[in-house]
């Protein structure tokens, strides 16, 4: 008897059968075992064959001395109790060449089917492997188009960089170029001294005006003259003595 099972996969377009056969032991003298086995196809068409052929040789090396002489299946191959072919030890002269070709065929299919499981394995091994190396394919192609983005991200935010970089450069330069003004407009000034600290809290310049850097004109007043309500009044906005000073007690 004959039972098969599809062997599930996780390789696609790989099918392998699980083909059991069972050999019912014999219930008269002499009496024998019930013999089970479990081997592994290519397909089921191919499989059953290989199977039915194994078992008949096994029924035969079983039973060959009840086996009718005139039937002829006496001559069939024979296989040990271990599926492996029987050949007649010693010189096989006195055998008919049938008998003796039916041996030869059984040892070629039972070559041929080691030849076959070898070759199913190889190729089972070789289909898992370039499943498994498809999908490690396809892991580096999300991660090659995600670092691809995140290039792109970081090209943009450098472009950005060197944008604030370069604004924050000219606005340095210009901060520069004020305090060279500065400086210049600074330089042929004496420096402050302690009698001029003093004179500063005893006294108040003359009304004289001084033009800043922007072009606009303070008119230098006393400290107390310095307020919202005189700069409203008058025409031209007021700085005070002390302010004024101040503007140039940094030494350059």
């Amino acid at each position: 008897m004959f039972r098969g099972r599809l062997l599930p996969s996780d390789v696609p377009t790989v099918d392998r059968w699980e083909i059991e056969t069972t050999i019912e032991g014999r219930l008269i003298e002499p009496v024998t075992n019930t013999v089970v086995y479990l081997k592994r196809y290519p397909s089921w068409e191919d499989g059953v064959v290989m199977a039915m052929q194994e078992a008949l040789a096994r029924i035969v090396c079983m039973h060959g001395d009840s086996i009718d002489v005139e039937s002829g299946r006496q001559f069939f191959g024979r296989r040990s109790s271990l599926g492996l072919p029987m050949r007649t030890s010693g010189s096989r002269e006195g055998l008919s060449w049938i008998q003796i070709q039916f041996e030869d065929m059984e040892r070629y299919a039972y070559k041929v089917e080691t030849l076959l499981r070898a070759e199913m394995c190889d190729l089972d091994f070789a289909k898992h492997t370039l499943t498994e190396n498809n999908k490690k394919y396809k892991e580096l192609e999300r991660l090659i188009e995600w670092l691809a983005d995140k290039r792109d991200a970081l090209f943009n935010e450098n472009v950005q960089l060197k944008k604030d970089n370069e604004k924050l450069l000219d606005k340095t330069l210009d901060q520069e170029a004020v305090i060279l003004a500065l400086q210049g407009q600074c330089a042929h000034l004496p420096l402050a001294t302690p009698e001029d600290q003093e004179m500063e809290e005893e006294e108040d310049p003359e009304e004289v005006e001084f033009i800043l850097l922007n072009g606009e004109t303070r008119l230098i007043v006393a400290e107390e003259e310095d307020t919202p309500a005189t700069n409203t009044r008058s025409h031209t906005p007021r700085m005070s003595a002390r302010t004024y000073r101040n503007l140039f007690k940094t030494k350059i």
